[in-house]
Formats: structure tokens, sequence, C-alpha cells
């Protein structure tokens, strides 16, 4: 009799293990499965530092409405840049070169902007156009630290996919990341290294 009882409670013991063993199993498979969900929504290739941000691939027209808005309170030779940056997010290249000819119409611009503006009016090669995009940016941006772009907070942001790995910078009025280099196949890459508060 007793080992009759001792049996039976060897078996449940056993079947207790094994229910527990099978549900322990169940959650790491359905975490595996959670994991790779979350994994296939951050974009192939990127750098990682538009993991998270999704969002902004599917949410161009939105991305593009704060960018008008932004535009409207700069100044001139900014909101003629800004116009530029809208261009290459939308990968625009005539938008682009229509943006450069009005910018260097304006009176402040000279020398080598001027230079890099027609490098960017004279193509309708989007590759080209970032490229010459970044040299301006960096002149702009050397502007502003010295002063003779003033009126607004602009920020100074990089994205180390563009140029083929190389990495560029650009300038923006919002934090919110909208990338010139990189369009619209991943336009929240890219991160702010900078504040400027002219």
């Amino acid at each position: 009799m007793k080992t009759n009882v001792l049996m039976i409670a060897m078996a449940s013991a056993m079947l207790a293990t094994s229910v527990t063993t099978n549900s322990t199993a169940k959650t790491v498979s359905e975490t595996a499965t959670t994991r790779q969900q979350t994994d296939s929504t951050t974009f192939k290739g990127c750098c990682g530092m538009c993991k998270n941000r999704t969002e902004n691939a599917g949410d161009m027209n939105k991305m593009m409405e704060h960018a008008d808005e932004m535009h409207q309170e700069a100044a001139p030779m900014m909101k003629a840049y800004l116009n530029i940056s809208s261009a290459l997010i939308a990968d625009d290249p005539a938008a682009a070169q229509k943006a450069a000819k009005d910018m260097m119409d304006l009176p402040e611009v000279n020398g080598q902007l001027k230079s890099n503006l027609s490098e960017i009016a004279e193509t309708a090669d989007l590759k080209e156009q970032r490229k010459h995009f970044s040299a301006l940016s960096a002149q702009l941006y050397e502007m502003a630290k010295t002063g003779e772009i003033t009126g607004t907070s602009l920020y100074w942001n990089h994205c180390p996919m563009a140029m083929n790995g190389e990495g560029a910078y650009w300038l923006s009025m919002s934090g919110k990341i909208s990338n010139p280099y990189m369009g619209q196949k991943m336009p929240g890459c890219g991160s702010v290294k900078e504040t400027l508060n002219n």
C-alpha cells in the first residue's frame, strides 16, 4: 500500500515538472517571436540611431508639414536652405534645383555659397546634389557659429550612413530628425550633435 502511494506521488511530481517545462518553453518561444517581430520593424542596414523611429518612414506628410511650419519662421537665407533640405528629404531633385536657384538670388548669398548652390541647381542627380548640400551645410554652420545667421535656434545633425558610410551633417530648425541624405528610405536616421542658439 505504501509502495502504491509512493508511486502515485512520484507520478504527480513528474507530471507537474512536465507542465512547468512546457509552460517555460512556450514563454521562451513567445518572447523570441516578439523580439523577431520588433527587430523586423528596424530599417535593414540602418545605423541603429533610427531604431524606434520607424514611424517617420510612413509619416512623410506630417514631417513635411512640420518642416513647412518651421520654414515660415526662418530668415530668408535659412528658409531657402531648408527648402533645399525638404526637397532632398522628399527625394525630389527638380525641387532641389529650384530651391537652390531661388537661394542664389538672395542678395546675402555670394562666393563659395553660390558655388555650391550652382552645383545643386545644375544637376538632377540626387547623389551629387546631396554632396554639395553637405558642403553648403558646413558653410552655413560656420556662419551660424560666428553670428552671421541670427534670430533662430538651429540644430546641427549628423547621419553616419550618409555618403556611403562617410557620414554627413546638416542644419535644421527642429530637433526631430528628417534626413536629407537618406530621403524616404531612412528619414529618421541620424541624431542632433549640437544646438545653436542665435
